[in-house]
Order: structure tokens, then sequence, then C-alpha cells
């Protein structure tokens, strides 16, 4: 097809080759957030028990919080574990999160993250790595007087995110098996995301 001048298509035109040079290998990136665990201890009786979820899901937002990153802004990591009851509905008809969700269904509560809270772990071997690496883990303890109530769902923030709910950019949500957590209850919730090529 002939151009005119100063015209443009929205039909891809390829580049030639130069001699002996191929053409680049299309690469892509996948993050995700999985080995996601509850580890309940009650504290009447000391009991513990632990709860294990699949996979979590990744939504757009946190595309932006990466190129903060890459930019060098001060407020792109990772800062609140938001906590949420979502909708009851889900007890009898689990639904999954949109990737194009950005707050929680209900948001109940959040927690600071506190950097000692996050660790880079070897990608290999999942043991604690003093270098960075493409593993981290997030391990944040909610304790007796802390987001009790009805635990459906959760998500963690970043960028402008503060204590208000709903604040800040999300970067992941989960729903889950309810959780009644009372202040008999202290949770310690894990969760690894790592990012490689897909």
């Amino acid at each position: 097809m002939k151009l005119k001048r100063g015209l443009s298509t929205s039909m891809p035109v390829p580049y030639p080759a130069a001699s002996g040079v191929t053409t680049m290998e299309k690469s892509y990136i996948k993050m995700r957030g999985y080995r996601i665990e509850d580890h309940i201890t009650y504290l009447s009786t000391g009991e513990t028990e632990t709860r294990e979820y699949t996979d979590n899901k990744m939504v757009k937002s946190v595309l932006t919080l990466i190129m903060m990153a890459l930019r060098g802004d001060e407020v792109a990591r990772i800062s609140y574990w938001a906590i949420g009851t979502g909708s009851s509905a889900w007890d009898s008809a689990p639904v999954n999160p949109s990737v194009d969700e950005t707050h929680l269904t209900k948001e109940i509560g959040r927690k600071y993250i506190e950097p000692e809270d996050m660790v880079y772990l070897d990608p290999e071997t999942f043991e604690e790595s003093s270098t960075p690496t493409s593993c981290v883990q997030v391990t944040v303890t909610f304790n007796e007087n802390e987001c009790n109530g009805l635990w459906r769902e959760f998500g963690l923030f970043g960028g402008d995110a503060t204590e208000e709910k709903d604040s800040g950019i999300m970067i992941d949500k989960k729903h889950h098996e309810f959780i009644h957590k009372t202040d008999d209850m202290v949770i310690e919730r894990v969760i690894r995301f790592n990012i490689a090529f897909a």
C-alpha cells in the first residue's frame, strides 16, 4: 500500500531486518502471588492452625506501581495489608476477583507493613537471600485487637496508601473461605511474590 506523505495508517509496517540481523524474540513477564498461608493461634487454648490458599489475582494497577519503582518514586513500595469482609454471597457461590479492581469489596481494616516484614528469597530454594532477587516474601501479624470481624478477602497496597480504607494503589486481591477473627485469635499471614519471564 502506497502512503501519501504526512498521512498515517493503523496497519503495522515492519522494518526490514539488516543483513545478518535476526528479528527480536518477544518476551513476556509474569508476576504472581502464591504460597499464601495463615498461621492462626487461639489465645485461650494455645492451639494453632494453618490454612493454605491458592494463588491470588494480580490486578492491573500493580503495573503503575512497578513503573513508579523503576522511576525511583519513594512511595512505590508495598506498605499496607488490607482485610475485607467481602460479600456473604461468596460463601455459597465463590467469585474470583477481576484484574480491573482497585480496592477491596468491603474493607474493614489494614495494617502497616514494616520494611523488615519483607524479605528476598532465592527463587529456586526459597531460602532467605541477603541480596535482591525476583522473589519477595511478606509476613504480617494481625494481633488479637486488629481487624476483627469476618475475613473473606485481602489485598496489598502501595503508592500513596495510608491507614485510611481504600487508599493507595492495589497490588493484588484474594477471595477466600471466611474466617471469623475474634480477640482470641492472632493471625500471621504470609504471601510470596515472584516475577519471571513467562
